[in-house]
């Protein structure tokens, strides 16, 4: 008994002595895969600045260089640049070899894995370095834990803040690299610059991707998160109350699937309210490497830019018949939006014959092939409010060439204006005849229409306290009344152009309720149509 005792303790001796070593060669290969992969996205840059593989440990230094084509076409990316120069991560690991062993630790209360790893994260002089602990399973499994208890960085200068709460959760990677999982918990985001804001108070996000066949990360996600508030210029304030979505996507046979749902409890638009609004929508037999194909195109023109006018749009459409195939299908399986002004709900779908051939078809071709359903119920004061908005999107008013040409002239007339107005602030500067500060807010004011009682109310100002002359401030005042009136010639060409829209639309919707695409029902309009083999029904 003894012998099998002392046997078995230097076999476990041995194998904590012997297990490192080759637990450091596996680790070392797993680097080496890991930094190839990262390289062949479009997302980072890797570079190993220093790796030493000891006996018991591995030290390890990497540069991680930012460069998604998607942050350069962030809104907010040129501010961020600004702030943070050069978007470079250096990161120290310090590995112990394993089996490693853990028992009631704050971070894994019971673990036994190949791996620990301390790490070291410093991504700006600015920002304080950031130290965690990650963990490798003895299937090779990494496991990130994050414990992030906040951040706030604040530049005056450059009009931006961004703040950040705690942050907890942890994400998984496969040994492969082609699946990955995390579950997270985000409090207190906040970003602005001098005209945006975007902010949340916590979201809960999870998700699960595997990497298909096809290239294509597929799998299911979900996020949800109590409000969302986002204002631009304090003209647009927007709050997304209790917002829920959930996705699941899937390749099977080479083509895609998937399905998209969101809850929002309540939308506040300014002073507006409505909610709750509840959409579903689905898609069936995409083409899974046609996807990628148009994904990649995509990717390069964010990250190149356009080679010439428009080629994204003819990129589209040029991709969309090999996308769709002769099974596809794009389902809106659900759709219910209550408002001040009655509810609105939903269903629909477009799909193709199965005989139609989609190799040789063009965008033109598409639409003539397809059918669709659709059926809708919404209250008359709703549908009304709808004509009013869809008659000033572009998508549906016409502009003749003439009306163009004079909405153009216009244009220029007020743009003219407003540098002859800009001109004399500054001549008047010159002369001494009014100070900067007054210049500047004058020209701040002169920027929106809706600071024209401001405007004139400030030039009283400055004359009352006699910084500016009786006949200055008639001559100032003057020379922005022409600036307002051209903007005014503007806005009434533009409703006569709206007007007619309107009427347009009306007199269609009319006539689809005299052929019984829609029908009256009380206080509600319900429309249906379909459409098979080119013809409406």
């Amino acid at each position: 008994m003894r012998k099998i005792f002392f046997s078995l303790l230097f076999i476990f001796f041995i194998t904590l002595v012997i297990a490192p070593y080759f637990s450091g060669l596996l680790i070392q290969k797993n680097y080496e895969r890991f930094i190839a992969v990262m390289n062949d996205s479009e997302h980072v840059r890797v570079r190993a600045v220093e790796f030493q593989r000891h006996w018991w440990t591995t030290d390890a230094v990497f540069q991680i260089e930012i460069i998604s084509p998607y942050l350069k076409s962030l809104q907010f990316s040129q501010v961020i640049h600004s702030v943070m120069k050069v978007p470079v991560v250096t990161l120290k690991q310090h590995v112990f070899h394993g089996p490693i062993f853990y028992h009631s630790t704050a971070i894994f209360p019971y673990f036994i894995g190949l791996a620990s790893i301390q790490n070291t994260m410093q991504t700006s002089a600015e920002i304080p370095p950031e130290y965690s602990q990650d963990m490798v399973t003895l299937t090779g499994k990494y496991i990130k834990p994050i414990f992030f208890n906040g951040l706030k960085i604040n530049y005056p200068d450059n009009g931006f803040s961004f703040s950040l709460g705690n942050v907890k959760g942890k994400w998984i990677l496969s040994p492969g690299l082609n699946k990955i999982a995390g579950d997270f918990l985000i409090s207190n985001f906040s970003f602005k610059t001098d005209e945006d804001m975007f902010s949340f108070s916590q979201l809960q996000w999870s998700f699960h991707y595997k990497k298909s066949e096809s290239g294509l990360w597929v799998g299911k996600s979900s996020f949800q998160t109590p409000e969302i508030n986002f204002n631009q210029s304090d003209d647009v304030k927007l709050s997304l109350l209790n917002v829920k979505m959930r996705s699941v996507s899937d390749e099977i046979n080479a083509f895609l699937e998937g399905s998209r749902e969101i809850t929002i409890e309540k939308i506040k638009l300014n002073d507006e309210g409505m909610g709750p609004l509840y959409a579903e929508a689905s898609i069936v037999s995409f083409n899974a490497k046609e996807v990628v194909s148009l994904l990649d195109a995509y990717k390069k023109i964010l990250q190149f830019g356009e080679l010439y006018e428009s080629q994204l749009k003819q990129k589209i459409n040029l991709s969309l018949p090999k996308i769709l195939t002769a099974h596809s299908e794009i389902r809106l399986d659900n759709f219910a939006l209550a408002t001040p002004k009655g509810k609105l709900v939903a269903q629909g779908a477009v799909s193709w014959p199965h005989q139609y051939e989609m190799k040789n078809s063009d965008l033109s071709d598409l639409q003539e092939a397809a059918n669709f359903k659709l059926s809708v119920r919404v209250s008359k004061t709703l549908a009304d409010l709808v004509i009013k908005s869809a008659s000033k999107m572009p998508y549906f008013f016409k502009v003749t060439p003439e009306q163009q040409e004079e909405l153009q002239q216009l244009e220029n007339k007020i743009n003219a204006n407003a540098r002859q107005n800009a001109m004399t602030l500054v001549y008047f500067v010159q002369q001494g005849w009014l100070s900067e500060d007054a210049a500047e807010k004058l020209l701040d004011l002169q920027k929106t229409e809706e600071n024209a009682d401001q405007y004139r109310e400030y030039l009283r100002h400055l004359m009352l306290k006699r910084e500016i002359t009786l006949a200055s401030s008639y001559i100032l005042g003057w020379r922005y009344s022409l600036v307002t009136k051209s903007i005014d010639e503007l806005e009434q060409s533009a409703q006569s152009i709206y007007t007619n829209t309107e009427k347009q639309l009306r007199d269609q919707f009319n006539q689809w309720i005299k052929i019984k695409y829609v029908q009256e029902d009380a206080e509600d309009y319900v429309i249906g149509i379909r459409r098979a083999d080119g013809i409406n029904k």
